[in-house]
């Protein structure tokens, strides 16, 4: 029974490997197609084609495009790059599924007479160049884009544009298509290491040109373009054919069967085809030949029989279609790679005689080897050096620092490391660029820096030549704030110059265990305090050290002697914290006999009256300060592993899923890893109107978290701690500047967004008083607020920084209920940077996970009607509401900010009992006066 059963898995398990494939296949491909420059979404006929809103780009302007070739598709707009921009700019799209992609850019002219000129600029692709456009390309069909094929690894795709001076680079469409992994294989050389670039690909004999999408081809071989081709130039002729060809459309590259059924062939006067093509030396190019014998009169092996001749060299012979396909009418592909030796690849078919050659298709691919990309940790490190220093967009730091080596950043100095086969930074040049802002101290993670100079002359340049050093500057800037104390951990830091600037505080002791520190420069600064004594004595052993300039510093030869008696205005300083630390016990003191009077207070309260509530109410208070002051659980905890709070007690959100305040929470936890419950079977106007959440919070608002140390309530506190239980958390940036950016824009959607929306969104629903001079200020103020932050976001994917904070997080959030009830596309489409954003947000993933889908809304709801009901005989009724008024009051009810515990009466103040009623309620010393006002309202 062994044998069978053995056989029995391997039959399974072949089942599974060839079932695998298939199903894959079965599913759609990953698309994306970027109309550069557009602000909204459009489609191309006749193949009704998707192309997405213009984003992900770093920079540049949008303008109006001429469309130099049939090829391209009919698309109206394109991105350019102007130089203030930089020297080079990038489209990152984020979130692209790993694996094998067919990957086109189009290219455009500018449709402005200023913009006369044709301009030229290389192209890489995650940071391995790919193409140098050449003069003249825009009156070339084939050169009007560039297509290449590569893999995606790290769910990221960066496409990069360099300018050579030529002019702006002109971006028209960008189209990133999945392809089947094993697509292409030409051998040992193929696979993530390389990047296959399209130099030529021709149907032969139709002499019509066409795409994968005419053909009706399989969406997993891409969207090929074939340029049509009805003869060579020197020979043969076309032919065609309606008869099915088989083997077509099948792993891994599927090419549709249409590129079989025409060929060109020689004739009796030439049976030999010959084709020529102009190339790069020394490069390797993958050649493919598709071949199908489709002339009826040729039946049988034997009849038909040629050799392929690359440069004159047989890559193929006495190729026979019918014998290796089996017959006629069937596909059959050959691929070569030869290495060019000089500027044109000739490809030669030369029969055998009495055959006459043929050729149905030809592509030709660019072997390139993908460059090693730069460590990710200094990628990040430059980053933030470029945010916190608020580099000009001049510098043009995007992309990868380092390559394409063509093409590295400016002011960088990069070295490939072969251990860990990465470029790394070596050094930096950023001298006398008008920097303003602080050093981070996370430059230290460029651990492979060797110098930081900035000075000037004969000796320099002497001790550079001398030590191999590279070039980091930082002089002659207006850069403030300390010297960060991770400098110290450069290790192999050996010239240093932050000299003539506005730096101040005290040199860092860490900088004395920089051993290999050759030039120190600090001179021209506002420095203060003894220099470190490791730092003092160096010179001695031919080190140049330079503290000039820093009034403050003290303590080696060449600088005030730093006396034993304090300076005066450390003594002020001294004088004014002692007093602070005095004040400081006073008010501690005076709070502490208020709040024992009014516990003193309290109990004679509830002993005189005898009130209970007012006993246990005291009683409570007592046992939560006990329970602080010692709790055996905890102390127990911590003295084993030092638990956080949250490991004692779940976070449970009082609100409903859908509440637009309490989904800041939900988002902000999904991004930080925090766990939050749900409170159970929470009803909007039932659930916050108990003693138990009353207790939490008195005013009965919503949402509301439930915490190990207590409530907290207002949503953008809830999401502020939920964000901070994550340490060094990416959502509040990775400085202090990006930490008070964030702070701003979280003030700018609570101020400015929200209320705002909510003016305009209430009365439209009948939730207030409807006044149409309130509604267009509200409109009016909206509209100021939408335009500062399009304009904010004109050239951004995020508020700050380059990846989601919780600004991000509160400002979507704010916007949702806009877009969703009331902001139509009519208004949003004046603010198209605010539209592209909010869609982005809201289909990240951890966005869509707690929101789903989202939909604009399609109208403005109507006024509500002011008109009095007619007066009825008998018992009043309730309006009875349309279904979809109800869903629209149980959606209001879920996305309003909070609910008051009011109770809201309409009261006809026409009836004179009614009128001293609410005069009562109101507290006016007067009665109301004037005209009574029809369907007049006043409410508690």
């Amino acid at each position: 029974m062994l044998l069978p059963c053995a056989v029995l898995w391997c039959i399974i398990l072949s089942a599974i490997s060839l079932w695998i494939p298939a199903a894959a296949q079965n599913k759609e491909p990953y698309a994306m197609r970027i109309s550069c420059g557009a602000r909204d979404d459009t489609t191309t006929k006749p193949t009704n084609t998707l192309w997405y809103r213009d984003f992900g780009y770093t920079g540049g302007k949008f303008a109006n495009a001429t469309v130099p070739s049939f090829i391209e598709p009919p698309l109206k707009t394109l991105r350019y790059f102007p130089l203030s921009d930089g020297l080079q700019n990038c489209y990152i799209i984020n979130n692209v599924p790993r694996g094998h992609y067919q990957v086109r850019l189009f290219f455009a002219l500018i449709a402005d007479p200023s913009f006369d000129s044709e301009p030229t600029f290389d192209i890489s692709i995650d940071g391995t160049q790919i193409y140098s456009l050449k003069s003249g390309w825009s009156n070339i069909d084939e050169q009007s884009f560039v297509e290449a094929y590569v893999f995606v690894t790290d769910r990221s795709f960066t496409t990069c544009f360099h300018s050579t001076g030529h002019g702006d680079p002109s971006i028209l469409s960008i189209e990133i298509l999945q392809i089947d992994d094993n697509s292409y294989y030409f051998g040992p050389l193929w696979g993530k290491g390389t990047v296959l670039r399209t130099a030529k690909r021709m149907t032969c004999g139709s002499g019509k040109s066409v795409f994968d999408e005419d053909y009706g081809g399989n969406h997993w071989g891409g969207d090929r373009f074939w340029l049509g081709v009805s003869s060579f130039p020197d020979s043969g002729q076309p032919t065609s054919t309606e008869h099915n060809i088989s083997q077509t459309s099948i792993l891994p590259n599927f090419y549709p069967e249409n590129l079989y059924q025409s060929a060109i062939v020689g004739d009796d006067d030439q049976p030999d085809l010959s084709f020529q093509m102009e190339v790069d030396p020394n490069k390797k190019y993958s050649v493919w030949f598709h071949l199908s014998e489709i002339d009826s009169k040729i039946t049988g092996e034997g009849q038909r029989v040629f050799d392929i001749l690359l440069n004159g060299d047989i890559a193929f012979e006495n190729v026979d279609i019918i014998r290796k396909t089996g017959g006629s009418y069937a596909a059959l592909v050959l691929n070569s790679t030869i290495e060019a030796s000089g500027r044109t690849l000739t490809i030669t078919f030369r029969t055998k005689p009495g055959s006459h050659a043929i050729i149905n298709a030809i592509e030709v691919f660019e072997v390139i080897i993908a460059e090693s990309r730069t460590l990710a940790k200094e990628v990040k490190a430059l980053q933030n050096l470029k945010a916190s220093l608020g580099l000009p967009r001049r510098f043009g730091w995007n992309g990868d620092p380092c390559v394409p080596q063509q093409h590295p950043w400016s002011g960088v100095d990069c070295h490939f490391d072969r251990k860990i086969v990465k470029w790394v930074i070596d050094g930096l040049g950023l001298d006398n660029q008008g920097l303003k802002g602080f050093l981070p101290n996370d430059i230290a993670k460029l651990q492979h820096l060797q110098s930081m100079i900035g000075v000037s002359g004969v000796t320099v340049l002497f001790l550079l030549n001398s030590f191999s050093l590279t070039n980091l500057n930082f002089s002659d800037n207006s850069l403030y704030g300390g010297i960060p104390s991770s400098l110290g951990t450069i290790a192999g830091l050996q010239i240093l110059d932050l000299s003539y600037n506005q730096l101040n505080g005290s040199i860092p002791q860490s900088l004395g265990r920089l051993m290999k520190l050759q030039i120190l420069n600090l001179n021209g600064n506002l420095l203060s305090g003894r220099v470190p004594a490791n730092l003092g004595g160096r010179p001695l052993h031919r080190a140049s050290f330079n503290f000039t300039g820093n009034a403050g510093l003290c303590g080696i030869p060449g600088l005030p002697t730093c006396g034993p008696h304090l300076s005066v205005a450390v003594k002020i300083g001294i004088a004014f914290g002692v007093l602070f630390a005095l004040l400081l016990v006073v008010l501690c003191v005076l709070i502490w006999w208020k709040r024992r009077e009014n516990i003193l207070r309290a109990r004679k309260i509830a002993a005189a009256r005898e009130a209970p509530y007012a006993k246990a109410r005291t009683q409570f208070g007592r046992d939560v300060q006990m329970t602080k002051h010692y709790r055996p659980h905890e102390a127990r905890n911590n003295a084993e592993s030092d638990p956080e709070p949250s490991s004692c007690m779940a976070l449970v959100l009082h609100a409903t899923r859908t509440n637009k305040n309490g989904i800041k929470a939900l988002i902000a936890a999904e991004y930080s890893g925090v766990q939050i419950e749900m409170a159970k079977n929470f009803q909007m106007g039932v659930s916050n109107t108990t003693p138990e959440f009353l207790e939490m919070n008195p005013i009965g608002k919503v949402p509301l978290l439930e915490t190990p140390d207590g409530p907290i309530f207002e949503s953008n506190a809830i999401a502020r701690y939920v964000a901070r239980l994550k340490a060094d958390n990416p959502l509040y940036g990775s400085s202090l500047f990006e930490y008070a950016l964030i702070e701003q824009w979280i003030d700018f959607a609570s101020t400015e967004i929200d209320p705002n929306i909510a003016r305009w969104f209430y009365p439209r629903h009948g939730l207030k008083p409807y006044l149409a001079a309130a509604e267009e200020a509200a409109v009016r103020a909206l509209k100021r607020a939408l335009g500062a932050l399009n304009t904010h976001l004109a050239s951004k994917t995020y508020l700050v920084g380059h990846s989601v904070t919780l600004a991000d997080i509160i400002m979507a959030c704010n916007l949702y209920l806009g877009f969703l009830c009331i902001m139509t596309k009519s208004f949003t489409a004046e603010f198209p940077h605010v539209e592209r954003y909010f869609w982005t947000m809201v289909n990240l993933p951890y966005f869509r996970k707690v929101l789903g889908e989202v939909k604009q809304a399609n109208a403005v709801p109507p006024v509500p009607s002011q008109k009095k009901p007619a007066e009825a005989e008998g018992p009043t009724q309730e309006p009875v509401r349309s279904k979809v008024e109800e869903e629209v009051a149980e959606k209001v009810e879920e996305l309003e900010q909070g609910k008051m515990l009011y109770q809201w009466t309409k009261v006809d103040i026409s009836d004179e009992g009614n009128r001293e009623s609410a005069n009562a309620m109101i507290g006016e010393e007067d009665a109301f006066e004037g005209e009574a006002l029809p369907d007049a309202k006043c409410f508690e």
